[in-house]
């Protein structure tokens, strides 16, 4: 049972988990054989909720921050081009009275104006994305459905606004640095002697490469975390959970304890319920687990083995239980291995059976058959009694091992199998069963009918979580394939981003050595050789990104490497494929300038000159 408390104003959490730990000492003393070594954690419910959107929730900040840094170096670097251009005219203003403050304050009511009409576009393409994402169906499969929350959670928050207006105006303050103390260290005297023609200085060009070095390792990140995170999700998207998903369809069914006291009335409900199924149209098998797997649902005991001395206090033999209809291996594919399979006749009044699995079977009898071996759950020794304690009597809760069946997945595809025991239903009736129709078309077609059906029986029943069992599978992944495509999605940006600032860089740079390179071909340089030149001082950059960039992945996997399954934060394949995207993406980014390079008239450049 989860227990909820309500601490008083004056109590904080340390002292909670005290006296939570003085409770956990007083049960171990009164209840050792089940109590020793137990404890409570206390922890705040707000924490308990939101611990599987955590890691999403700072994978997405990590990468949002990322590419806003890569947009940002982008807008910085065209900034100092412009500021390059401009400095005759800003230093004349200068020279004509201006003060450097009143410069200054121009440059940076140009970066505000910039941020801002980028952060309001980005607003409104954020309305139109909140608004698309409600229109896609709710909790799909779909590898393009990145969420699985009500769709009136969905909605622009005030305090998210607050923030993107904030990052915008810090944003566009820090990157307009770099321009603004250019125009503040220029002199008069140089910008006026040099003329008509602007160049840019040393300082510059190492700001704009440093810039987009920066770049380039961070777009490696980001694209080594997508590949990790995106083979992570096939390979786990590969896993056999140990039973056939395709063609199935369940629904939970808990029974009033007021309606079905008795355990008696719980199994007449139950066994009707599975024949009125059974008798639907494209049905062609019905079973139940009072704990289906990928549900959510769980429970486990200790156990005792007969011939064997019971286990020692705070060392309890552990097995996962599960009450099933004796169809329930059949009609969910899940193979006997060993022994036989529950039947009609494991009914009340018949000998104790039950089916354990391969790990308990491996765990407990290894190198030998478990057929045959009585065991005994924990919870089934006890007798209760009105007036007085009750009692243990383990001889009588013994259950004959008839079979053992396949492992399976049932929380979790990462984790392995857990020792688990199944007992049919006639033998250990339940007020909770989750039904599952096997058929061989839509099963979410007999939807309705299966409400229908449980209706029939008794109109006040309800029906919960009617979905497909491969539905259930996917939702177990919802969480890695969300972290993936999100990602994916700002690595893409990253790259494409980086891309234009090599371009842009690149570019300008072809721009201010007009003059060189002209002379070069008027000298008989060949076009190749201007190509080659162009090319090769932005590969450059890109390489220095890499050597970045490289190691700063390697950080980014080892963070990553509790998200990530079956696959080393160091994976070659997705380090070479990542650096080999970003050569060839540098690659196109140079080409475009270095040939524009090669047309340069020289004769027209000497004149100019």
């Amino acid at each position: 049972m989860g227990v909820l408390a309500r601490l008083r104003p004056d109590v904080t959490l340390s002292q909670a988990q005290a006296e939570g730990d003085t409770i956990a000492a007083a049960l171990a003393a009164a209840y050792p054989f089940v109590n020793t070594g137990r404890r409570f954690a206390i922890v705040p419910l707000r924490n308990q909720v939101a611990r599987d959107a955590r890691d999403g929730a700072l994978i997405l900040f990590a990468a949002v921050g990322c590419v806003l840094f890569i947009a940002c170096a982008n807008v910085s670097s065209l900034m100092l081009a412009r500021a390059t251009m401009r400095q005759r005219d800003v230093q004349i203003r200068a020279a004509l009275g201006a003060s450097r403050w009143r410069v200054v304050r121009l440059q940076l009511a140009e970066s505000l104006l910039i941020a801002g009409a980028g952060g309001a576009a980005g607003l409104l393409l954020a309305v139109w994305l909140i608004d698309l994402l409600a229109r896609i169906p709710f909790r799909t499969d779909s590898l393009y459905v990145p969420y699985a929350v009500a769709r009136e959670t969905l909605h622009l928050d005030p305090i998210a606004l607050a923030f993107t207006l904030l990052v915008t105006a810090g944003s566009a303050l820090v990157f307009s640095v770099a321009p603004t103390l250019r125009h503040w260290k220029t002199r008069d005297a140089d910008v006026l002697r040099a003329g008509s023609r602007a160049t840019a200085d040393r300082s510059q060009r190492r700001a704009s490469a440093v810039l987009v070095v920066g770049e380039v390792a961070l777009a490696m990140v980001l694209l080594v975390s997508a590949g990790l995170m995106l083979r992570s999700l096939i390979r786990l998207q590969q896993v056999d959970p140990g039973f056939s998903v395709n063609g199935a369809l369940s629904l939970q069914v808990s029974l009033s304890r007021r309606a079905y006291p008795t355990p008696d009335a719980q199994l007449r409900f139950f066994s009707e319920a599975v024949e009125r199924l059974r008798a639907l149209p494209a049905v062609t098998g019905v079973g139940g687990s009072e704990f289906m797997p990928f549900t959510g649902l769980d429970s486990w005991t200790g156990f005792f083995i007969e011939g064997r001395p019971d286990p020692t206090r705070g060392d309890q033999q552990q097995t996962h239980q599960r009450t099933v209809t004796d169809n329930y291996f059949a009609v969910m594919n899940i193979a006997i291995v060993a022994g036989r399979p529950f039947s009609a006749a494991d009914r009340d009044g018949a000998p104790r059976v039950t089916i354990i699995n391969e790990t308990m079977a491996r765990t407990y009898w290894p190198g030998e058959s478990p057929i045959g071996r009585k065991i005994a759950l924990d919870l089934e020794t006890l007798r209760f009694f009105p007036d007085r304690p009750p009692i243990r009597n383990v001889p009588a809760a013994m259950r004959e091992i008839v079979g053992v069946v396949r492992d399976i997945h049932h929380n979790s595809l990462r984790l392995g199998a857990h020792p688990e025991m199944y007992i049919p239903l006639p033998q250990r009736p339940v007020s909770d069963l989750t039904l599952v129709l096997r058929t061989a078309g839509d099963p979410l077609a007999l939807a309705a009918a299966s409400r229908e059906a449980i209706r029939s029986i008794d109109p006040n029943q309800p029906v919960a979580n009617i979905e497909t069992v491969s539905g259930l599978v996917a939702r177990s992944i919802a969480q890695p394939r969300a972290n993936s495509l999100i990602i994916a999605t700002f690595a893409s940006i990253a790259v494409m981003l980086a891309m234009i600032g090599i371009f842009g860089l690149v570019a300008h740079d072809v721009a201010q050595r007009t003059r060189e390179l002209g002379i070069r071909l008027a000298l008989g340089e060949q076009p190749s050789g201007i190509r080659a030149l162009v090319i090769g001082d932005g590969f450059k950059l890109v390489l220095m990104g890499l050597v970045f960039g490289i190691p700063a992945a390697l950080g980014a996997g080892r963070w990553l490497s509790s998200l990530l399954f079956n696959i080393s934060p160091a994976d070659p394949l997705t380090l070479v494929t990542a650096a080999a995207t970003l050569v060839a993406v540098s690659l196109v980014a140079c080409a475009i300038p270095a040939r524009r390079a090669t047309r340069i008239d020289p004769i027209r450049t000497l004149r100019a000159d």
